[in-house]
């Protein structure tokens, strides 16, 4: 990209110091907290005609649970993608929430309602506390196992997206129905009996996506009044957010006999993973406390929203979350696949990742409002990309004009490059409203990844919301200084 974007006044933003206060975490730190902390940690009344059907042993009853969960470590970061720095971390978190699971095949289901998902996150010297909203509707997470060690894990909200960070604090360990394939068999073993749980079950367990390498036992402790008690230990190597992780696992599970369900649990868990392209790398350990509270309450809507989840699975599209950017003055909605970097004054920053591979990096910025009714023309457009580019050997090879789904005016502007030996594709797109509130964008990728790429670029711009514009440092401090003087 050229050093300096002139037609959307946006400089490559670094990330700001981790020793800042917690009010002034920023975005990219406390987001890799979250992403390490999902990695490592990631009420109403039930219908009595429901109650009425089941027995008090039958593990698909909604359960009461509440987990704690404590992290400490040291991250690794790469915000500007120039030089990987370290700090150290920590997480306290407390989770109480009823759930509700099922199986259909392959696809473990587990509906949740909270009544607190709360994490305190420390990194450096900054602080930050992450929160679930519209804690009392129902999120959908499914496990499907893609084959012995594999497996997919989504997770919906139908009522209100889950933003990125609210998938990250609820994506936990722990807590998957799949843990209970390890127990299937319980009432039949003798003491002692040491065995070893499928490789696909425990990427489930640790929200992960491929075990590779499984060298994880369950072995029979004692039994007690109907319980079972299990210690699990081992280690196992796999794959998260496309990057390679070493874990080791040590618990102590409390198994209900008769049914198989997981009644308490004690996890200690110690991992190192890689940095990836928009992920940050960690070094952590992870104490685990779950505790089973009993029959939990639910309501008839609430289940209606999880058998329609179910029942709609197959024609899904994937889920996705929101991003709105606070300093842009934006929302839209994302795959997955999509990472917030940074949300600056100065820029909003996201990365496609595929596969462990960076597959483009897209700069946002709000820009200076035109004449309400008045439109930037294509031939001024392509001019000011021209400026922009200047003496960086970049070639406009396409100029086009669309509107988005929200009737925005857009003009894309093509350029082909070279940056050291590589070559490179710079798409710059501007945005505007009918009241001339305007967004500017610049995609950057590798030509050789431009097939993967797709319309994933077009796919986010097209979903895009431009909101009220965010107030300036001059105009906060203003309002400020009136507000104190109203108070007087």
């Amino acid at each position: 990209m050229p050093g300096r974007d002139r037609v959307h006044e946006q400089n490559n933003a670094t990330a700001p110091s981790l020793a800042k206060t917690a009010r002034r975490l920023s975005l990219w730190t406390r987001r890799d907290a979250l992403t390490a902390f999902a990695a490592v940690a990631s009420q109403t009344l039930w219908p009595y005609h429901l109650l009425a059907q089941q027995a008090e042993g039958d593990a698909t009853l909604p359960r009461h649970r509440q987990l704690k969960v404590e992290v400490t470590g040291t991250l690794e970061l790469d915000p500007t993608g120039q030089k990987a720095t370290t700090s150290p971390f920590s997480v306290n978190a407390s989770f109480d929430f009823v759930e509700r699971s099922a199986r259909d095949g392959r696809i473990y289901w587990t509906a949740r309602t909270f009544e607190e998902a709360t994490a305190r996150i420390v990194v450096g010297q900054g602080s930050t506390t992450s929160a679930l909203s519209h804690s009392d509707e129902v999120v959908i997470e499914s496990t499907q196992q893609q084959d012995d060690r594999q497996i997919k894990l989504t997770m919906t909200r139908p009522a209100e997206p889950l933003t990125l960070d609210e998938s990250e604090l609820i994506k936990l360990q722990a807590i998957s129905p799949a843990i209970e394939t390890w127990f299937e068999d319980i009432e039949n073993r003798s003491l002692t009996d040491v065995w070893t749980p499928d490789a696909w079950s425990i990427a489930a367990a640790l929200a992960i996506e491929v075990v590779t390498d499984n060298q994880v036992q369950c072995r029979l402790k004692r039994r007690q009044r109907g319980r079972a008690e299990v210690e699990v230990r081992g280690t196992l190597i796999g794959t998260a957010d496309n990057v390679g992780t070493e874990i080791a696992l040590t618990g102590t599970c409390s198994v209900d006999e008769a049914s198989g369900r997981l009644l308490a649990a004690s996890w200690d868990i110690q991992e190192r993973r890689a940095l990836g392209p928009a992920t940050p790398g960690f070094t952590a350990r992870t104490r685990l406390e779950l505790t089973d509270l009993g029959t939990g309450r639910w309501d008839d809507a609430s289940e209606q929203t999880f058998q329609q989840a179910r029942a709609a699975a197959l024609d899904a599209a994937p889920s996705l979350l929101v991003f709105e950017s606070k300093h842009q003055g934006f929302r839209l909605e994302h795959s997955p696949q999509w990472t917030v970097i940074a949300d600056s004054t100065n820029v909003a920053i996201l990365r496609l990742v595929d596969q462990g591979d960076l597959i483009t990096q897209a700069h946002v910025t709000r820009l200076q409002p035109l004449a309400a009714g008045t439109r930037l023309t294509k031939e001024t457009y392509r001019q000011d990309v021209s400026s922009a580019i200047g003496n960086s050997g970049g070639t406009i090879v396409d100029v086009s004009e669309f509107t988005t789904s929200r009737d925005y005016h857009g003009l894309r502007v093509t350029v082909s490059a070279e940056v050291s030996g590589v070559a490179v594709q710079w798409v710059y797109v501007h945005l505007s409203d009918k009241d001339g509130q305007r967004l500017g964008w610049v995609f950057t990728a590798e030509q050789d990844r431009l097939d993967r790429l797709g319309i994933e670029d077009q796919t986010l711009v097209d979903s895009v919301e431009i909101l009220a514009a965010p107030a300036t440092a001059n105009e906060a401090r203003a309002a400020s200084r009136d507000n104190g003087a109203s108070d007087r």
